[in-house]
């Protein structure tokens, strides 16, 4: 899990650098500035996504040996939910897609 962990926090600084990079080496006009900050917030996003997944798996490995309790938490649908969420932001960057960015938001709101 350490590993995973690393490895998230190892993509975040590469993509900062490069962020960085790109705004020294290149003149701008406000829609690309806009579209660096938005990169530069999704990349602190996932990266704090990735340290919640990690605590998540810590959490499961110190309760697994526990008695199970009688209860559906339905983590598994969960867990597929988020996983296309996550996706279909990204998507919605790379294309500007304004429609598909706020239809995740709404997809946020179903139990």
């Amino acid at each position: 899990m350490r590993d995973a962990e690393l490895a998230i926090s190892e993509m975040e600084v590469n993509i900062e650098n490069e962020r960085l990079n790109v705004l020294v080496l290149h003149q701008y006009v406000a829609i690309d500035l806009r579209c660096i900050i938005v990169v530069l917030k999704a990349n602190n996003d996932l990266d704090r996504m990735g340290y919640r997944a990690t605590n998540v798996l810590e959490r499961i490995e110190a309760v697994k040996n526990l008695p199970p309790i009688d209860q559906d938490l339905n983590f598994h649908e969960s867990g597929k939910l988020v996983k296309i969420m996550v996706k279909s932001c990204l998507d919605a960057l790379v294309r500007l897609d304004g429609n598909l960015a706020k239809k995740v938001r709404g997809m946020d709101n179903l139990q």
